[in-house]
C-alpha cells in the first residue's frame, strides 16, 4: 500500500509522520507522545551562575543547563546513570583525584553512584540525560545546585 502522511499538532508545532502499511495491517495511530520546545520549558535560576530547564519523562530526565564561567557544582552522587553533552564551553569534572575536561561536541558517561563535582571553565551550555529519571529533583531535593 502507498505511504500515508499524518500530521499532529502538539504544543503549537506540527509533527508530520510518514506511515506505511506493513504485513497487511495499518500503522496509522501513534502511542501518546509529547513534543517539547526548550523555549517553552520554564527556566529555573539555580544560583546566580546557573539556569536549568528540565523535562521529566516516565523513565528519563533531560536537563538543559546554562552556566557561567566560575560556577561550581559541589560533590554529589546519585543512583542515576548520567550522560553530559557539552554544546558550548568547557567543564572540569572531578572524580576523587581524577579530573576530566569536557568540551564542545564531547559527551561524558558517568555511572550510577559515582561521587563527582564540576567546575565551569567557560560560559557553557550543557545537556544532561539521567536514567532512571531524577526523582530527587522532582521532590525538590536539589539544594546542592542552589547554593
Amino acid at each position: 500500500q502507498p505511504a500515508q502522511r499524518l500530521s499532529y499538532h502538539l504544543l503549537g508545532a506540527e509533527l508530520s509522520i510518514l506511515t506505511q502499511a506493513r504485513s497487511g495491517s495499518r500503522h496509522d495511530t501513534l502511542p501518546h507522545m509529547t513534543l517539547h520546545e526548550w523555549s517553552g520549558v520554564p527556566a529555573e535560576a539555580m544560583n546566580p551562575k546557573m539556569t536549568r530547564r528540565v523535562i521529566h519523562a516516565a523513565r528519563i530526565t533531560i536537563a538543559r543547563l546554562e552556566m557561567l564561567a566560575g560556577a561550581h557544582v559541589p560533590e554529589h552522587s546519585h543512583e542515576n546513570e548520567q550522560i553530559t553533552m557539552v554544546e558550548r564551553g568547557r567543564l572540569r569534572f572531578h572524580f576523587g583525584s581524577r579530573e576530566v575536561v569536557v568540551g564542545p561536541g564531547q559527551c561524558l558517561e558517568i555511572p550510577p553512584n559515582l561521587p563527582h563535582s564540576v567546575d565551569v571553565l567557560e560560559d557553557s551550555e550543557v545537556t544532561d540525560l539521567f536514567s532512571p529519571r531524577r526523582e530527587d529533583w522532582i521532590r525538590g531535593e536539589d539544594a546542592y545546585l542552589r547554593g
